[in-house]
């Protein structure tokens, strides 16, 4: 019998995406490609002008643009069904980008206030005049690409997962930290005074820093316990066991067991010897209590493991 190719690399065949997903990767794929344009320009404003903003601003979008397009690869992974040899789901994978998203964050955000404090007790050479309405120019080009990007977004938000989810984010976080930048940028190309400029440009990027390290902490705590096999939060937590309680008795319980996956609780739930008959009954008792947490809206799978002792 002839074996098909697919199984020889130990891969299904990808399944045919829906209208919506197809949406989703469009929407994800084209504000990339745009930035990816967008940084070739703000390398060449940043190092023509001297702008700390700018160069601070280059440097985060680099790292946020590697991120952000390592997420669209998982993206499309998800939708063709790639992952899911993964019996857990792929939500340890769609934590991971939100993790090194907010790494980037961190560390970008971080490199640019300290850039800031060198500079502004430095009494360092200000950008010219000339150089600043040029890179309010391409500032306003990158503001608008990631208004249409984040609108783009959300217009397909609809049953996200945690992936597309972390794009939004980090698509706003671009948005309002360009607009933030156009005000400071237009005023510093408008303003005389030379130290005036070196403090505009030290604002705008003091408020970059700012956004991008609250941002980062938030992407980071998100994920870290999830990656670490954290318990189920609390409210899950105590639906699975009251559930299973009520399901069962607490006599037939021995202990119950949770760790979070993204948006999924998974549960392990120990009986005591002679709990139950039969593995029908296992099975009964498995399915009555997930309705039960579906019903409380409690998003959970429930493993039954009968005691040998």
């Amino acid at each position: 019998m002839q074996i098909p190719d697919d199984s020889l690399q130990g891969r299904p065949p990808d399944r045919t995406l829906t209208p919506e997903e197809r949406r989703k990767e469009t929407a994800v794929l084209i504000p990339n490609l745009v930035d990816c344009v967008l940084l070739v320009l703000f390398i060449a404003v940043a190092v023509g002008t001297g702008s700390l903003t700018m160069l601070s601003e280059t440097i985060r979008g680099g790292l946020m643009l590697g991120a952000a397009l390592y997420g669209y690869v998982v993206l499309r992974a998800v939708h063709r069904r790639r992952l899911d040899r993964f019996e857990f789901g792929v939500a340890k994978i769609e934590q991971a980008v939100s993790l090194l998203i907010g790494v980037g964050l961190l560390v970008s955000g971080l490199w640019v206030a300290q850039s800031v404090v060198a500079s502004l007790t430095s009494a360092g050479q200000p950008p010219s005049p000339r150089g600043l309405a040029v890179a309010a120019v391409a500032n306003a080009i990158n503001t608008a690409a990631n208004i249409l990007g984040w609108v783009m977004l959300v217009a397909s938000r609809e049953g996200a997962t945690e992936v597309y989810e972390s794009q939004i984010r980090v698509r706003f976080t671009m948005m309002t930290s360009a607009i933030a930048l156009q005000v400071t940028l237009t005023i510093a190309a408008l303003a005389k005074d030379p130290g005036l400029v070196l403090l505009l440009d030290g604002l705008g990027a003091t408020f970059v820093a700012g956004l991008m390290c609250i941002n980062g902490v938030s992407m980071v705590s998100g994920a870290l316990p999830d990656l670490l096999d954290a318990p189920a939060r609390d409210a899950a937590a105590k639906a699975i066991r009251a559930v299973a309680a009520e399901a069962l008795t607490a006599d037939q319980i021995l202990k119950v067991r949770t760790r979070r996956s993204g948006p999924t609780a998974f549960a392990e739930v120990t009986l005591r010897s002679g709990a139950v008959s039969s593995t029908e009954e296992l099975a009964s008792k498995r399915s009555e209590i997930e309705d039960a947490l579906r019903t409380n809206g409690v998003d959970a799978e429930v493993l039954l493991l009968p005691s040998s002792a």
